[in-house]
């Protein structure tokens, strides 16, 4: 998770939960282990496992990771329905312009994309794989 995004979620008081609950639950949704949120969280390190277990059985705080969650997969769909939108537009254009490597390296960055729900480009894919001369969107029809 971005560290941006960890910090409107820290910052952003949505809840009744302490700034530390707060933080321990963004470190959740971001992947931490139980233990490593709550100390990431400022809680004790000789304690952290046993506090993360505590803070996990609490009603709120299960409801807030749940709604992190939610917020993160939104974005991340977002994301991705942003960088499909890119594959498709290279994909007309390089069919218009007979380029068919091009245009089946789109198909195949399409269903890397689809397969994995990613957020973020396939790890064999670069950028400059989408970067073609093409028209602005609006002139491409």
């Amino acid at each position: 998770m971005p560290d941006s995004l960890v910090h409107r979620l820290i910052t952003e008081n949505t809840t009744d939960l302490t700034p530390r609950q707060r933080v321990f639950c963004a470190r959740i949704v971001g992947g931490a282990s139980g233990a490593e949120a709550a100390r990431q969280a400022g809680y004790s390190a000789q304690v952290a496992a046993q506090q993360a277990s505590r803070l996990l059985a609490q009603g709120k705080i299960r409801q807030e990771v749940a709604r992190l969650n939610a917020d993160a997969a939104a974005a991340g769909q977002a994301a991705l329905d942003r960088m499909l939108s890119k594959v498709e537009q290279v994909y007309t254009h390089a069919i218009r312009q007979r380029q068919c490597a091009a245009a089946l390296r789109a198909i195949e960055i399409e269903g890397a994309l689809r397969q994995h729900g990613a957020r973020s480009l396939p790890a064999d894919v670069l950028p400059s794989d989408l970067e073609f001369d093409m028209p602005p969107a609006d002139q491409i029809t």
